[in-house]
C-alpha cells in the first residue's frame, strides 16, 4: 500500500534536541521496575552522580544507571520512624555534603505533631551531632510543620511551616523561626522562639527562598470566607522579611502581598521554584470530586501580577530550566484499569510564558507505557533535569488485569535529546527527499550512511528498513512502516547520527 511521508527537517543541529528518546545506557533499554521496592517518590535530587528520592517517609538511593545503592540504609532505603514518633516528609534539600529531611513527627502515644530536621550524609549516615537522637525538633505548645528552609548568612537554619493552635478557635498561622548549625532553637529570633503572619483566620506557611540583600521570601497561602455567600477564597501569600525576621513594610501592604488563586477550592501548594524575580509555583485544587486537579502558575515579583495559571496533569511537579518548564504526572482516570484512559509516564513542555512547546516531541509531549502482558497503571510523580539535557522521571507502576493485581513497584525511565552534536555541522550535510514521497526516501550525505533506524517518539525502534547506496545516494524502503503518525527516523554515520521527526499519512 503506498503511504505519504513527510519529512519534518529541523533547520539546525540544536533544534533536534527538542526530540527526546530513551536513554539505552540506564536499565534496560532506558527504563526500570523495580518490584521489589514499593516506593513513591515526591521528589528528587542528582548528587555526585546518584539519584535520592524521598517520599512519604523514606528516602531511596540508586546508583547513576538505575540500580539501587544496596550499601545505602537498608538495600537502598531508609526509612525514618522510630519506637516514639512517625515521621512525615515535606521536602529535603542537599547542603554542604549533607541532605535536610524535614517535615512532621507525630508521638505515637499523645498523637500530637512537632516540626523535624535531620541531616543524613550521601552514604546513608545520620549527623549524630545535629538535633537530639539524630532530629532536631520544633516545639511551640501546639502542633507545627516544617514545610521549608533557607541558610542564611550566619549559617541558621531560617524555616517557615504552619502552627495549628487548637485551643484558639480559628488559629491557623504561618510561622517561621531559626535553628542553629547544630539544630538547636535560636531563641533570641522572638520571645516565642518563633514569629507569625496571619492575614486573616487560615494562612499556611509552605516555601521559604533567599531574596535580595540577605532578604527572605515566605511563600504560602491564605483563605478567606465571603461574610453572606460563605464563598471561600484561597489565595497566594508571599511575604518578605529581612535576616532577622522583621517584615519589609514596602513590600505589598506591611510586607505581604496576596494574589488570587482559584474560588470555591481548597489549595495546597506542592512546589516553588524562584527564578530571577519570576515565582512559578505547582499547586493542587479541590472543589469537588469532580473538579481537582494540579495547575502551574508564574508570578511575576516585579508588578505582582499573574502571568499565566494553566491546568496541567491532574498531579504534577516540574522543573524549570533554561528552555522551559518540564513537567511529569498522571492524568485523572474514573478508573485505574480503564482503557479509554490510560496512566503513562508523562512528561510535558511549557515555554516560559505558559505556552505548549510545540517544538518538543509530539505537541509538546512524551509518554511513556510499561511493557507488560497486563494492563499497567503508570504514575509519574518526581523529576530531574540535568545541564546535558537529560532528565529522569520517577514514579510507580502497577500491572492490573480485571480483580488481579500483578508485581509492582518503583518505576523510572531516563531520556536523553535525540541527537549527537557535530563540530560544525549544517543542514545540508544530510538532506533527506524527496518532500513528500510514497515508498522510499533517498538521502545524501558527506558521510558513508552505516545504518537507517525508525523509532516511535518514545525511542523504541520500530523498524530497521533495507537500504542500498550508489554514487554517493542512499535509497530506504519504507514500505514496513505502516502505521499512521509520528515517528522518528535514524541516520547513522561514520561520525554520529542525526534524527528527525517524520509524519506517516495515508
Amino acid at each position: 500500500m503506498k503511504k505519504t511521508l513527510l519529512l519534518l527537517l529541523l533547520c539546525t543541529i540544536n533544534s533536534f534536541s527538542q526530540n527526546y528518546v530513551l536513554d539505552n545506557t540506564f536499565g534496560t533499554n532506558g527504563a526500570i521496575l523495580h518490584n521489589e521496592v514499593s516506593f513513591y517518590p515526591t521528589d528528587a535530587l542528582l548528587v555526585n552522580n546518584s539519584y535520592y528520592f524521598i517520599s512519604d517517609n523514606n528516602m531511596v538511593k540508586l546508583n547513576y544507571n538505575g540500580s539501587l545503592a544496596t550499601a545505602f540504609g537498608n538495600d537502598g532505603m531508609i526509612t525514618l520512624d522510630n519506637n516514639s514518633r512517625n515521621f512525615t516528609i515535606s521536602g529535603f534539600k542537599y547542603i554542604n555534603n549533607y541532605f535536610y529531611v524535614f517535615g512532621t513527627a507525630q508521638d505515637r502515644e499523645e498523637g500530637y505533631e512537632d516540626a523535624f530536621i535531620c541531616k543524613i550524609d550521601e552514604n546513608g549516615n545520620f549527623d549524630t551531632t545535629f538535633g537530639t537522637g539524630n532530629f532536631a525538633i520544633a516545639n511551640f505548645g501546639a502542633q507545627e510543620i516544617v514545610n521549608d528552609f533557607a541558610i542564611d548568612a550566619s549559617g541558621n537554619l531560617f524555616c517557615t511551616g504552619t502552627r495549628y493552635d487548637n485551643e484558639v478557635s480559628n488559629s491557623i498561622r504561618l510561622i517561621y523561626f531559626k535553628l542553629t548549625a547544630n539544630g538547636s532553637l535560636v531563641t533570641g529570633f522572638d520571645a516565642n522562639g518563633f514569629k507569625e503572619i496571619a492575614v486573616n483566620s487560615y494562612s499556611n506557611g509552605r516555601y521559604i527562598k533567599n531574596y535580595g540583600n540577605d532578604n527572605f521570601m515566605l511563600i504560602g497561602t491564605d483563605t478567606y470566607f465571603e461574610p453572606v455567600t460563605n464563598i471561600r477564597h484561597q489565595r497566594l501569600l508571599i511575604s518578605e522579611t529581612d535576616s532577622n525576621g522583621n517584615l519589609i513594610t514596602s513590600f505589598g501592604t506591611n510586607g505581604s502581598r496576596l494574589a488570587e488563586l482559584q474560588t470555591g477550592t481548597t489549595i495546597t501548594l506542592k512546589d516553588a521554584q524562584l527564578v530571577n524575580n519570576s515565582l512559578f509555583l505547582n499547586y493542587f485544587y479541590s472543589a469537588t470530586v469532580s473538579n481537582e486537579g494540579s495547575r502551574i502558575l508564574k508570578y511575576e515579583i516585579d508588578n505582582g501580577t499573574v502571568l499565566f495559571n494553566t491546568d496541567t496533569y491532574y498531579s504534577a511537579n516540574f522543573k524549570v530550566t533554561d528552555t522551559g518548564l518540564f513537567i511529569t504526572g498522571a492524568h485523572r482516570c474514573p478508573s485505574a484499569a480503564d482503557s479509554s484512559c490510560p496512566r503513562d509516564f508523562n512528561l510535558f513542555k511549557i515555554t516560559a510564558d505558559g505556552q505548549p512547546d510545540n517544538n518538543f516531541n509530539n505537541n509538546a509531549e512524551y509518554t511513556y507505557n510499561f511493557p507488560s502482558d497486563v494492563y499497567s497503571d503508570d504514575i509519574s510523580q518526581a523529576l530531574v533535569t540535568e545541564d546535558d539535557g537529560t532528565i529522569l522521571i520517577g514514579g510507580h507502576s502497577t500491572g492490573i488485569y480485571w480483580d488481579i493485581t500483578y508485581p509492582s513497584g518503583f518505576a523510572l525511565v531516563r531520556l536523553k535529546p535525540a541527537v549527537m552534536a557535530r563540530t560544525g555541522s549544517t543542514q545540508n550535510e544530510t538532506i533527506i527527499y524527496p518532500n513528500p514521497f510514497t515508498d522510499s526516501v533517498s538521502i545524501t550525505s558527506q558521510y558513508d550512511i552505516n545504518t537507517v533506524e525508525i523509532l516511535d517518539l518514545t525511542g523504541r525502534s520500530i523498524n530497521r528498513p533495507a537500504f542500498y547506496t550508489n554514487n554517493g545516494v542512499t535509497k530506504v524502503n519504507m514500505e514496513g512502516v505502516t502505521r499512521q503518525g509520528s515517528y522518528i527516523l535514524k541516520v547513522t554515520a561514520a561520525n554520529g547520527s542525526v534524527f528527525s521527526k517524520v509524519i506517516i499519512k495515508e
